[in-house]
């Protein structure tokens, strides 16, 4: 299989893989069966929303192009940091867009109606339900998203920040949505 990225207009889609070679002489002592328990080759995925907002690579390509199989985490791009809480960076496509059962990771529309998690983050759901070993993560940032993170990440509101970042992304507490995590 091969995953190819998109310049320009289009998304870019990177393939990491983290070489095992990261402390080769801190455990050059150790026998390498020992070894082997410490480093797990990890395949990332870097998923940016854009993608999903221009329909150029949705999270129902990930499954369909085979690349959930191969990763092992799929990082999600960008969160946004904003007086000293974690936010969502684009509420209509992380939420508020409703699928078509076309659209959709599993062949079901998103759900109607107030207060239903729907848009990126319920196909993010989905996804997790199709792959449960793939971990979910967000980065924060990105080009005009991260002036706020260097106020949270001060001592004073370093603790703030994670609860909010644990209220937002963990418990799924966004305004009147309540999800929880996969």
């Amino acid at each position: 299989m091969r995953i190819t990225g998109y310049r320009g207009h289009k998304i870019w889609w990177f393939l990491l893989i983290i070489a095992n070679a990261a402390w080769p002489s801190a455990l050059s002592a150790q026998r390498p069966k020992a070894r082997a328990r410490f480093f797990h080759t990890q395949v990332i995925g870097y998923f940016t929303e854009n993608g999903v907002k221009s329909g150029r690579y949705t999270i129902k390509d990930v499954a369909t192009s085979g690349a959930a199989t191969l990763l092992t985490r799929l990082d999600y791009a960008f969160g946004r940091v904003d007086g000293n809480q974690c936010q969502i960076a684009d509420r209509e496509t992380a939420l508020d867009h409703a699928y078509t059962d076309a659209e959709s990771i599993d062949g079901t529309a998103d759900p109607v109606g107030p207060n239903r998690l729907r848009g990126a983050f319920h196909q993010l759901q989905e996804l997790k339900r199709r792959y449960p070993k793939l971990k979910v993560v967000i980065s924060f940032g990105g080009w005009g998203q991260s002036q706020g993170f260097s106020s949270a990440a001060e001592p004073d509101h370093v603790r703030e920040f994670v609860r909010s970042c644990i209220h937002t992304f963990i418990e799924g507490n966004i305004g009147s949505i309540r999800w929880k995590a996969a």
